[in-house]
């Protein structure tokens, strides 16, 4: 018997990224110091417990996928905004993950370094980003709070 395997084109990528997007996604922040892996689930990601922090429903209206191969979709920026007074030591924000209406982990993104909550106010924009299977999250400046 012979296999024969298929090259996924570009609006195979393209369909992947609409049908998941369709599924209802929400973006999570997280406070531990973890190696994403392929075998994870969301609830290895412990998520913030600070004022002002929720997570974000990703409207599937708002995204534009960039057609080629990979496929790329991209979300307007998300502002995450802490209400919290200072905690000794600091919170810090290891990255980010997007997870499914049926609760399935779709993406981790950890930060390049970690952003630490140390005033009220203190914000971090960040700019999700799939690529096929994989959301490489940038952060975007991140804002400080009130002096």
């Amino acid at each position: 018997m012979s296999r024969n395997t298929g090259l996924v084109c570009s609006e195979g990528h393209r369909a992947v990224l609409d049908a998941l997007i369709a599924t209802g996604l929400t973006f999570h922040l997280y406070t531990n110091e973890k190696t994403p892996e392929h075998s994870d689930d969301w609830s290895q990601y412990i998520e913030p417990r600070l004022i002002g922090y929720a997570p974000v429903p990703l409207n599937a209206a708002q995204w534009t996928i960039q057609d080629g191969t990979p496929a790329i979709a991209r979300y307007p920026d998300v502002e995450f905004k802490f209400l919290s007074p200072p905690q000794e030591p600091p919170v810090e924000i290891f990255g980010s993950f997007i997870i499914s209406g049926g609760r399935r982990l779709y993406a981790v993104s950890p930060l390049a370094t970690p952003f630490a909550v140390l005033n009220v106010g203190d914000a971090l924009l960040l700019a999700p980003t799939l690529v096929q299977g994989m959301a490489p999250i940038a952060p975007v400046l991140p804002k400080p709070g009130p002096p």
